[in-house]
Parts: structure tokens; C-alpha cells; sequence
């Protein structure tokens, strides 16, 4: 007996114990759920207007002004970096700064399957006329708008407009039920290089009924189409080579990569670098670094071969002997690009000849970071003896991006900044095959130009968003 008590103690002292911590594991069971509840709903940040006021319809939507949210919750974008860098710099969606006429920002470098999300307020039910404002450079791809999950528009498609800062309204009659909503922009399909540029969507009441059919609603994501072959644009040029820089390191086989000194001392203070020179969120880098380099000197007359010491590096890249590149005696090159801002530093995009001897250079896109309110275009001949030259200036902030491009044919040379003709030259030097080129440097100190770097911030770059060659 005196055993079988004993047992029987211990039995319910190992049963208190259990019971003891059953209780245990439900409360940190419960302490661990509550927490992460918790975690939760600070992680994923309610939706909400951008400026804390909906929208209200009868009105316009900007496109920039897209919901609070973030990523997955206002909008979708296949990028995680703002590619323009404007406006709502720590969001995903690539913002730039519009040239369409009385606006500030729009949103670029649109993928299929992105979208974004506005809450809106409709006065009351009725018929209305939506107005979206696109642009595209090339063939735009299409898109949607749902109100409550429910595609109102139909398919709509962005044509091409002739530039990336031209722009034009598309129009859809559409019905709308009174009170709150969201409003989804989905973008479906994409144009040869992107699905377009949206600066705003206006949405007006109408007497004029909508269109009776109706309304379905997305239930998945469109896949994206296969990119169809260049067609001739609306200026009768074709698209024969291109890069946009989507990966995440230069393409060897278009582009060599320069090394060796930019430019002789007392011009220039810099050599070439190859790691002065990435490639991340759709655009090239051209970095002007301080730091100590050596390198061998080359200059256009061939009188190089010499070590040089200097206190800067560059980047550069020519498509003339790269496996894949590209030259031509006649044909339209262009870029989108924004140049580097700070004393002593400047930046070229420019035309070379494919034999590698300086008898002629185009330089279609130059500026200095001392004078951001300017970009120069030089026609240089003879170079080999006296470098003759014809130059004209224009006025644009060097700091933003702009398509700088040049058309060489018939003898002439015209020169674009954003799809406007600025100035038409007589070619000087005689018909040659010429390719593509692009860098950064440093001047240095005994120079009145570039000047001298000494106090100025680095790094700075030069962002090249595309390079595009047509026939």
C-alpha cells in the first residue's frame, strides 16, 4: 500500500505538471499569434489616398499620384526603383518629369502586367467620357481601366506618337455607378519597347449614353506578347539596332569598353575604367570617381604609349569594334540621356569613324557639369590637322533626361533634342562609316575647360536609358 501511494502521488504531481504547461503553451501560443497579427498589420500599410482627399469624379486622375500602399497593394511594378527618380522617389513606379504642356510628372517605362490603383469618388451615376493622356515612342502596347474590379474601357491602345514627349488623348465612353471606388489602370500588353508613357486619365459627364455591352471582369493577368520585328517609323526610318540596357552588366558583344587616358594632360585628369561603368534599373552608368588611376596615353593624333598618372577615372564604351556592333555612312542614331552636374566634369554621346582615325567626329550630345543649362552640338573635319569645327548650343537643363539624336544623310547632318529639330548642318568630311560612342571624364586643373573638379561631390554619372540605330 505504502508503495501504491506513493505511485499514486506521483502520478499527480507528472499530471499537475502537464496541465501546468498545457496552460503555458496556450498563453506563449496566443502572445506569439497576437504579435504577429500585430507584425502584420504594421508591415502591410493600409491603402489610402496619395494626398489623403479621394478624387473626386467628375475630375483628373494624375498618374503620379497613384494610392498609398505600396508594392502589391496601390500598384505593381516589375522594378523596384523609381527609374525616373522624380517626385515619389521611394516608390517602385518609374516617375519623370513631363514635357507635355502644363504638367509636371507623368509615368514611364510602363511593363505589361503593372498597374496602379486610385481611390476615387463618383458624384453621382451617370454617363461619362474618359480622357487618358499617352505617349509612346515606337508602337504602344494597351491597357485597361477598372472601376471596383470591373474593366469599363475595354482594350485601349497608345499609338505611336512620334517621341516619348509627344502627346496625345485617347477617348472611351464609359458609365459609372455613384460613390467610392477604386480605380485600376492595368497595363496588358507592350509595344515594341515599353507599353508607353500615362500622364493623366480625365474623366468628364457626357449626355451621350455608353456603350450598351457589357462589362467583364480581369480575372487573370495578360501574358505578355513576343516582341514582333522592327517596323519603319512614322518619319520612314527603320529600326536596325538598338540597345536598352535591361540587364545587369554591359553587352560585351555590341559595346567595347574603353580604357586607357580620356584625354591628354593639361585637358583631361582621368583614365578609362571598367569598373567606372554599370548597368542597373534600365539604365548605362557612366561614372566620373575620384581616385588615383594609371593608365597609357592615347590621344586622336596617335601619340600615346606613355604611362600617365591621374586622380580620376571615367567610363566610355564605342560600338565600332564590338562582335555586334554597329556602324553606318547614312542612318538616324539617337539616346535618352541625362549628363552629370558639378564643376570639371563633362560627358560626350557622339558619332566616330569605324577606321578608328580621327578625320571626322560628330558629337550629337556634349555638356559640362559647370553650365547645366546647356548642350552643345560639334561637326569636326580635318582633325588630323587642324580640327576644324562648326558648333551650336541649345538651352535645356543637361540634368534631366532628354533623346538627343542625329541624322546623317544627303550631305546633312540634323540635329534632335526631344524629337525637335534644333539645327541643320552641311556635312563637312566626306561620307564614312561611323559608330556609336559615349563617356565620361575629368578635367583637370590647368584647364578652363572641362575645369577643375577639386570641389566637386562624387561620384557623378551620365544615365543612358537606350541607344537606338535606324536605316
Amino acid at each position: 500500500m505504502k508503495n501504491f501511494t506513493y505511485i499514486k502521488s506521483a502520478l499527480n504531481r507528472i499530471k499537475a505538471f502537464f496541465i501546468h504547461m498545457k496552460n503555458n503553451i496556450v498563453l506563449i501560443f496566443a502572445i506569439i499569434l497576437s504579435l504577429t497579427i500585430q507584425s502584420s498589420a504594421i508591415l502591410a500599410a493600409p491603402q489610402s489616398p496619395y494626398d489623403g482627399s479621394m478624387v473626386s469624379i467628375p475630375g483628373t486622375v494624375q498618374a503620379e499620384n497613384f494610392d498609398n500602399g505600396g508594392e502589391g497593394v496601390a500598384y505593381h511594378d516589375t522594378e523596384i526603383s523609381n527609374r525616373g527618380g522624380q517626385y515619389r522617389t521611394n516608390e517602385g513606379v518609374d516617375i519623370e518629369s513631363s514635357m507635355d504642356k502644363g504638367s509636371r510628372y507623368n509615368v514611364g517605362w510602363i511593363k505589361a502586367d503593372e498597374w496602379l490603383e486610385y481611390t476615387i469618388n463618383v458624384q453621382s451615376s451617370g454617363n461619362y467620357v474618359l480622357e487618358a493622356r499617352v505617349a509612346s515612342k515606337d508602337k504602344g502596347g494597351t491597357f485597361h481601366i477598372e472601376f471596383n474590379g470591373i474593366d469599363r474601357t475595354g482594350s485601349m491602345t497608345i499609338p505611336n506618337t512620334g517621341s516619348n514627349g509627344k502627346w496625345t488623348t485617347l477617348t472611351k465612353k464609359i458609365s459609372l455607378n455613384a460613390g467610392q471606388q477604386i480605380m485600376r489602370i492595368y497595363f496588358d500588353k507592350s509595344g515594341r519597347y515599353s507599353v508607353g508613357n500615362l500622364n493623366y486619365v480625365r474623366i468628364t459627364q457626357s449626355n451621350v449614353p455608353a456603350p450598351t455591352s457589357t462589362p467583364t471582369q480581369t480575372l487573370a493577368p495578360t501574358p505578355s506578347p513576343t516582341q514582333t520585328p522592327a517596323t519603319p517609323t512614322d518619319n520612314g526610318w527603320n529600326l536596325v539596332w538598338s540597345d536598352e540596357f535591361d540587364g545587369t552588366s554591359i553587352n560585351k558583344s555590341k559595346w567595347e569598353v574603353y580604357e586607357g587616358e580620356t584625354e591628354p594632360y593639361p585637358l583631361g585628369d582621368s583614365c578609362f575604367r571598367p569598373n567606372a561603368l554599370t548597368v542597373s534599373g534600365g539604365l548605362a552608368h557612366f561614372a566620373i570617381m575620384r581616385t588615383p588611376t594609371t593608365c597609357y596615353s592615347t590621344d586622336q593624333y596617335g601619340n600615346g604609349g606613355k604611362l600617365a598618372n591621374h586622380n580620376y577615372a571615367g567610363a566610355g564604351i564605342g560600338s565600332i569594334f564590338a562582335p555586334s556592333g554597329n556602324v553606318l555612312s547614312e542612318g538616324r542614331w539617337e539616346t535618352r540621356a541625362r549628363f552629370p552636374n558639378g564643376a570639371g566634369t563633362t560627358a560626350y554621346i557622339l558619332l566616330w569613324p569605324a577606321d578608328d582615325i580621327w578625320t571626322a567626329e560628330v558629337d550629337f550630345a556634349e555638356a559640362i557639369g559647370s553650365n547645366t543649362n546647356e548642350v552643345t552640338f560639334t561637326q569636326h573635319w580635318d582633325g588630323t590637322n587642324n580640327d576644324k569645327t562648326e558648333e551650336i548650343s541649345h538651352s535645356t537643363d543637361i540634368t534631366q533626361f532628354h533623346e538627343y539624336a542625329v541624322e546623317m544623310k544627303n550631305g546633312l547632318l540634323k540635329w534632335y533634342v526631344d524629337d525637335q529639330l534644333i539645327a541643320t548642318q552641311t556635312q563637312h568630311f566626306a561620307t564614312r562609316k561611323m559608330g556609336f560612342a559615349a563617356g565620361t571624364w575629368a578635367g583637370s586643373c590647368a584647364s578652363r575647360w572641362p575645369g577643375c573638379p577639386t570641389g566637386t561631390t562624387m561620384p557623378v554619372y551620365l544615365d543612358i536609358d537606350y541607344v537606338r540605330v535606324y536605316t
